[in-house]
């Protein structure tokens, strides 16, 4: 059993105010995460290859990492970026980054227009060199923006790993042996999408998030409160179409071509969402594998007491019934329950996967 999950820091800011429980109030100049754990159950997925094993007829294997000696699958943050993104730009209707790239050759970044540009970050050469406080210092020579949308590993808690061996015939009577690994299993990941930076760009010393050409171009879209941050005009609704189509995409998302290929069931189990101050803690530490993994409703309960203090609305807990890792008798009684942390009381809400989308927008709509 996995006892703690290998995540890549994040670059939070400082908490300047709080978000207050009730959503009657507002988050302006708060900082504040949608933060979200998602479990997938996979049955002979092939999610992200690591190459090729030496040897005569070698292997195409799956990445994996170690742990007291027990290797467990992996996908990489990049690859389900990856397909979050892909998904994400096909949901949204809109070119990406990509098809403007291969097509338009020219004015092929623009976060004003595009929303992906904005949650997926970038790093583009300029058009045309801004000027700069202290050229000779450093000398920026692309737009970079760090992606308010992070990622961590999607790691599995079971090591389920076997190996395929077959023959492919490209001609008659000439077989060719291969063979490839496969992972089967739960698989937990964290997804952060950070509502206070979107909509948002900075431009100011060694850090341009905007060229000038879109600045010119896009006058009328946003404003500058003249300390170099730049605003789009209608951010709420901006904030507000970001979290919808991220859970559609969470909920949708794209297979990768190999899990296509084996009819691989890519959508979400459980998942756990909450706005909060930073990351919530919700991770492999939450299950049980005395016989078969289980989730523990008591440290459930017990990372909501000890951290729950920094979130600003109910811990929203979906699962599919019929998934054998929870009691769903007890999981119920979880329901409307207030935990006791440092700042007052948390509640849980027991629901589906899918409906968790509406309430989180319920009260990012009261919120803003």
């Amino acid at each position: 059993m996995v006892k703690k999950i290998f995540v890549r820091r994040f670059r939070l800011k400082q908490v300047s105010d709080r978000l207050i429980k009730n959503n009657d109030e507002g988050i302006s100049g708060s900082h504040v995460i949608l933060s979200c754990t998602v479990m997938y159950k996979l049955h002979g997925g092939f999610l992200n290859g690591s190459g090729a094993s030496s040897g005569r007829y070698p292997t195409t294997e799956i990445k994996k990492f170690v742990l007291k000696g027990n290797r467990y699958p992996y996908m990489s943050a990049q690859a389900w970026k990856k397909l979050m993104r892909d998904t994400f730009v096909f949901l949204k209707s809109e070119p990406s980054y990509y098809d403007r790239l291969n097509g338009l050759k020219k004015n092929i970044l623009n976060p004003i227009l595009y929303l992906e540009d904005d949650l997926f970050g970038y790093s583009h050469p300029f058009e045309k060199q801004p000027d700069q406080d202290n050229p000779l210092r450093f000398k920026v020579v692309s737009a970079n923006r760090i992606a308010p949308l992070q990622a961590t590993n999607l790691i599995a808690l079971e090591r389920n790993i076997s190996t395929e061996k077959g023959f492919l015939h490209l001609n008659d009577s000439t077989p060719l042996p291969y063979s490839t690994e496969f992972s089967a299993g739960w698989f937990l990941g964290n997804i952060a999408l950070d509502l206070d930076r979107i909509g948002i760009f900075v431009n100011s010393g060694d850090v341009i998030e905007l060229p000038n050409e879109i600045l010119k171009r896009h006058a009328s879209m946003i404003s500058n409160n003249g300390t170099g941050r730049y605003e789009v005009n209608d951010r709420k609704g901006r904030v507000m179409e970001a979290v919808k189509l991220l859970f559609d995409t969470i909920m949708g998302l794209t297979s990768p071509p190999k899990a296509s290929q084996f009819t691989v069931d890519f959508s979400p189990k459980m998942l756990f969402c909450t706005i909060a101050e930073g990351m919530a803690p919700f991770g492999p530490s939450m299950f049980t594998t005395d016989d078969t993994l289980k989730l523990s409703l008591e440290k459930v309960e017990s990372l909501v007491s000890s951290r729950g203090h920094t979130f600003k609305c109910p811990l929203f807990l979906g699962y599919r019934k019929g998934i054998p890792i929870v009691n769903q008798e007890k999981v119920q009684q979880l329901h409307a329950k207030e935990i006791e942390t440092q700042s007052g009381k948390v509640e849980i809400q027991v629901t589906s996967p899918g409906q968790i989308k509406n309430r989180i927008l319920t009260y990012l709509e009261g919120a803003y």
